[in-house]
């Protein structure tokens, strides 16, 4: 199992820019490199969330 902990994700700069820059271009609101990086972070966990789900067996995830 993956023991990954949110102190232990390391993004790249240009990857917390381009969350910098999305905020600043859709929302209009400035966006610290620290909250950058808690968006990245929540960002992994909710793909690898996804992923998981997706990836389960026996669950029939086809919509209708």
């Amino acid at each position: 199992m993956d023991k990954t902990i949110g102190r232990d994700i390391k993004p790249e700069k240009d990857q917390l820019n381009k969350i910098k820059t999305t905020f600043e271009e859709k929302y209009q609101i400035t966006v610290s490199d620290k909250d950058a990086l808690e968006c990245y972070i929540a960002l992994f966990y909710l793909g690898r969330a996804i992923f998981k789900f997706n990836t389960q067996k026996g669950v029939d995830n086809v919509r209708n």
